[in-house]
């Protein structure tokens, strides 16, 4: 990818993807944790780090699942010569 720009938000959309794909790996260790431990206390501690996170967890990922859909209609005009018959871009546009 020639262009600074575009490179740039394709990366911000990958690195969103992997980083929300982190987080959820993360989270779904606590809940093996707390479904397969014998131990009370262990079984507390995950449950209270798993209630905690997986609110800020849903709401982290989608704040950047939209931003990396606005990356991504920002890069897709950039190969169309007619950008607005997307529904996405005309959703965009007329949503926000």
């Amino acid at each position: 990818i020639v262009h600074p720009a575009v490179r740039n938000m394709l990366l911000t959309q990958k690195v969103f993807a992997e980083g929300s794909r982190a987080l959820a790996y993360y989270l779904a260790t606590y809940a093996d944790i707390a479904e397969a431990t014998d131990s009370p206390e262990e079984k507390k501690a995950a449950e209270d780090r798993l209630a905690l996170l997986t609110p800020i967890a849903k709401a982290l990922m989608t704040e950047t699942g939209i931003e990396a859909a606005k990356h991504g209609m920002h890069v897709l005009p950039a190969s169309m010569k007619e950008p607005l018959k997307f529904s996405l871009s005309i959703y965009w546009r007329v949503k926000f």
